[in-house]
């Protein structure tokens, strides 16, 4: 296939939408809301689905790539459960005091209030999905882009 790459997907022409009950329910590779961080943990996002986006209620859902070298920095939840799909690269998932190890197929279950960090230890970007319950937390993906600021550090980093 003839495209461009964006996130480990390939940027096609325009396809024929699936529609349900007037809700877009079927996305073509390259479809996702482009979104990218700069500065000290470079990374960029894909929104896919949201209540922006399609009218979701209960969910949001889209892709992100971790730049070689960088992370998404330990942080928390406090209204969203999270889950997160690896499909591509290394690293390693730090969940409150613990650390895993990230291949192809792992996968990361942070509930409410759960602190939680990935780190891409290897040589190619870490790509994975991400899906919120409820939805809102890809504004702040949103705001980050904006504003260039990344999460909130944890408490114990923040005060001296």
């Amino acid at each position: 296939m003839e495209g461009r790459y964006l996130w480990g997907f390939v940027l096609l022409p325009y396809h024929k939408e699936k529609f349900v009950m007037d809700k877009k329910c079927f996305f073509s590779p390259g479809e996702a809301e482009p979104l990218r961080m700069t500065g000290q943990s470079p990374r960029g996002w894909g929104i896919v689905v949201s209540p922006n986006g399609v009218g979701s209620k209960g969910l949001s859902f889209g892709v992100q790539d971790i730049d070689v070298g960088s992370e998404i920095p330990y942080h928390v939840h406090d209204k969203e459960e999270e889950i997160l799909f690896f499909w591509r690269g290394k690293g390693k998932c730090v969940i409150e005091d613990e650390e895993f190890e990230i291949a192809p197929g792992s996968a990361a279950y942070f509930p409410i209030g759960v602190w939680h960090g990935v780190i891409n230890t290897g040589e190619e970007p870490l790509s994975l999905t991400w899906c919120f319950s409820p939805p809102g937390y890809e504004n702040k993906f949103r705001r980050m882009t904006e504003t260039g600021e990344d999460h909130e550090a944890p408490p114990s980093q923040t005060t001296g």
